[in-house]
């Protein structure tokens, strides 16, 4: 069963950096912030900086294309709230008392901390933060209007079966 700590070991890690609030930390609140901040690198003319072909592709691909305001983007970033006080408390709790820095000793101590957390909550949370992040390249890369809803990820399955596969091919089976 070492995989399965593995695995665990670096999910929570990674949940950890998502609400990293410390001075050199990246977390998502920084990138929304980045985002927002930045929210002319969404514009239509810096798309057409970056792809300044499409319109001799497709003369009408800017045709019903909104730019997104600021407005828009707080109300994208919004979807995570609801799981925010989840990743940012008990998962975070996790990564730091048990992974990132050990300074649980008693079998109680961990077992009180990882009652507060179950992976459907850890599923619905990376889902909104990966719709999230999926509509923002859609916006950047293919100047699609923001829709602020939540998207149904259809490669669970796929990423469950590579991790199988990838601890037989090391032998940590």
């Amino acid at each position: 069963m070492l995989h399965n700590g593995a695995v665990q070991h670096s999910l929570f890690l990674y949940l950890g950096r998502l609400t990293d609030d410390s001075a050199d930390g990246k977390s998502f609140a920084d990138f929304s912030k980045h985002c927002i901040k930045n929210i002319h690198d969404f514009s239509r003319t810096e798309f057409l900086v970056r792809k300044p072909d499409i319109l001799s592709i497709n003369p009408r691909f800017m045709e019903n294309k909104t730019e997104p305001n600021e407005s828009d983007m707080r109300v994208l970033f919004k979807l995570a709230r609801p799981h925010n006080g989840f990743l940012r408390g008990a998962c975070r709790d996790i990564r730091n008392k048990v992974f990132a820095h050990a300074i649980l000793v008693e079998e109680h101590e961990y077992a009180d901390l990882f009652s507060k957390v179950n992976l459907d909550s850890i599923e619905k949370a990376l889902l909104v933060y990966w719709s999230i992040s999926q509509h923002l390249w859609q916006s950047f890369y293919n100047a699609r209007t923001l829709d602020p809803i939540q998207l149904e990820y259809s490669r669970k399955e796929d990423i469950s079966k590579n991790i199988v596969q990838m601890v037989h091919a090391t032998n940590l089976a």
